[in-house]
């Protein structure tokens, strides 16, 4: 009878999760993201940098979707499910991108030190909002990067703003770096370069040479 009962025990146990993926990979707090992985049933959970999914819903055993907590910082960040049967975790497996600001991008109110790590496999951009000087470190691996974007627009008022772009191959369009009067197309291409990405110039509104020196 305790063989008997050690089997029945053992066939009633859940089988432990395993998280293989989430897409997308990256975005804002509420994006809605779905985990993929096996063994997910009624009763499991999943959070995000330690703060439950919001709007979880269980799609399939092999499938949960939800949205990214509004109160999770932004940067890399941790995602763990959780069942009846077990734990499962993808260290820094989804990074949480700072809200984009609608000002035009040199005249965001905040300061970016963006830098490829010496590996390439990461690409670090520190945000400092205005009047701070602790910075959130935001990371995005270099296998989620489908290119690499140059901005030069005019701005109101005048001036001339040129701005570099990480494109990712969810959607996400990240600032990497902007100046307000230096023309960044060197930079961008040392990035793209340097990445093994296009390099796109999505805009350019700058006047030529030429034509600078014929409006003088």
């Amino acid at each position: 009878m305790t063989a008997t009962f050690l089997l029945l025990a053992l066939a009633c146990t859940p089988e432990p999760p395993s998280v293989t993926g989430i897409a997308p990979a990256s975005g804002e707090v509420g994006t809605t993201v779905t985990v993929t992985g096996t063994h997910f049933v009624d009763g499991s959970s999943a959070r995000i940098g330690g703060l439950p999914l919001e709007e979880l819903h269980l799609d399939s055993e092999t499938a949960i979707s939800g949205k990214i907590p509004a109160a999770v910082k932004p940067g890399p960040a941790d995602l763990v499910v959780q069942t009846p049967g077990g734990t499962s975790a993808m260290p820094k497996g989804f990074t949480v991108t700072a809200a984009q600001d609608d000002a035009p991008s040199c005249e965001r109110k905040e300061r970016r030190m963006s830098n490829i790590a010496s590996n390439t496999n990461l690409v670090k951009i520190d945000v400092y909002p205005e009047g701070e000087d602790k910075p959130t470190r935001l990371q995005y691996p270099t296998r989620d990067l489908e290119r690499v974007e140059l901005e030069n627009t005019l701005m109101e008022g005048g001036g001339q703003c040129s701005a570099v772009f990480l494109v990712m191959k969810d959607g996400t369009r990240v600032l990497f770096d902007s100046d307000d009067g230096q023309d960044l197309r060197p930079q961008a291409q040392r990035i793209g370069n340097g990445l093994g990405r296009p390099v796109d110039v999505k805009v350019d509104d700058w006047p030529t040479k030429e034509e600078g020196a014929k409006s003088k």
